[in-house]
């Protein structure tokens, strides 16, 4: 369990650069958790990019088959999904419904307020914002784009 008073570091290791992020358990413990557990145990290495949409500001990872229908075996429910939490660039969030979130994650890199109060925010984007605005994702089923990639994933108390 990760420790609500300590910052953890995550390093995602991208195609394009590295993106750092700062998980922060107190906003959504159980889901913040199962994120850092899946990273610990390489669930999102190799992954694709899947999504990167300038409409809604946010770049989709997380499922290695790229279909975005993989899941590790389980969900968790959403947390703590507050009105406002979506107001900045750099905010990350687990994919899902009203009360269930995935392994999927997204960021954020311009304010999404069409997504406040529907997933869980489990931190923040401390450098690499500029990297994740550049990821590339096929924009269709016809689109044969060679998607960016999740490398690897490290996991650090900081």
């Amino acid at each position: 369990m990760l420790d609500a008073k300590a910052t953890t570091q995550v390093t995602i290791k991208t195609s394009k650069g590295d993106v750092v992020i700062d998980v922060d358990p107190s906003k959504a413990p159980i889901n913040a958790n199962s994120f850092v557990f899946l990273a610990q145990n390489n669930y999102f290495n190799g992954s694709p990019v899947q999504v990167n949409d300038d409409e809604i500001g946010a770049v989709v990872f997380g499922d290695p088959s790229g279909t975005g229908y993989a899941t590790p075996g389980y969900e968790c429910e959403v947390e703590n999904a507050a009105p406002g939490a979506f107001d900045k660039p750099g905010v990350i969030g687990l994919l899902g419904d009203e009360t269930n979130s995935s392994a999927q994650f997204f960021i954020t890199y311009s304010s999404t307020p069409m997504l406040d109060g529907r997933f869980s925010v489990i931190g923040t984007v401390t450098s690499g914002l500029d990297i994740v605005r550049r990821l590339v994702a096929p924009t269709g089923p016809d689109d044969k784009t060679a998607p960016d990639t999740v490398v690897s994933i490290t996991v650090a108390k900081k």
